[in-house]
């Protein structure tokens, strides 16, 4: 099942739209996260990130990195069945780092994830819901990620070894001073779990902002530590 689950990731890497990569703006985020099990079913997690932004494409040199913004967050989850949780949180973002004229955003968040196995694989559904507050208007968006998960040296992820992510998002963006807009995202991911505790993770993340216009997409590059206590 591993080995079907690569084949199928490698597919999607000669599918990945790499001609749309080298022209869109490549952000780089850096984000550390704690997980922690508070009691029974309960989880917690907290985490800070900061994103900055290359000025110029892949296909021009050289790159200047201009800070973007830091946002932190917290996130608590209820595990209400079998692979089944229900979950919410709260985030606020600086946005004023590169930007004076900016607006810092709160944001809420509520979700429900399911998950199922076959083999080594996991299979997740996660629906999400955001609302992203700022002086001057507030955004709903509405989340549907599907995304499988799977080690990559036998049939269970051990210590030092490494793993794969691939996930696809469809948002859809509504409000106050905003038209209806609808986005895509496909990320693939490589991880290693260095420790029981910790594990060090790599994106590449294609964001297509609307669909309805010709231009619009950007590229994230997200380097994670995550930490569980």
């Amino acid at each position: 099942m591993t080995s079907s689950c690569f084949k199928f990731s490698f597919l999607l890497l000669l599918f990945f739209p790499w001609q749309s990569i080298a022209q869109a703006p490549v952000l780089w985020e850096v984000e550390a996260e704690v997980n922690s099990i508070i009691k029974d079913r309960w989880t917690y997690t907290a985490g800070v990130a900061n994103r900055n932004v290359a000025t110029s494409d892949l296909e021009n040199a050289p790159l200047q990195i201009e800070a973007r913004h830091i946002q932190m967050e917290v996130n608590t989850a209820y595990e209400v069945g079998f692979y089944t949780k229900l979950g919410g949180g709260i985030m606020y973002r600086f946005n004023t780092l590169g930007d004076s004229n900016a607006e810092n955003e709160l944001r809420f968040t509520q979700q429900f994830s399911i998950a199922s196995y076959v083999n080594a694989a996991r299979w997740v559904h996660r629906f999400k819901a955001d609302q992203r507050i700022e002086e001057s208007r507030t955004e709903h968006r509405l989340r549907y990620r599907l995304s499988n998960d799977f080690p990559l040296q036998g049939l269970s992820l051990d210590t030092r070894e490494f793993y794969m992510v691939w996930a696809t998002e469809s948002l859809f963006n509504y409000g106050n001073k905003l038209r209806p807009m609808w986005d895509q995202r496909f990320t693939i991911s490589f991880g290693n779990q260095i420790t029981d505790a910790m594990k060090i993770q790599l994106d590449l993340e294609y964001r297509k902002d609307d669909y309805f216009k010709t231009s619009g997409s950007r590229i994230f590059v997200v380097t994670g530590i995550f930490y569980k206590i």
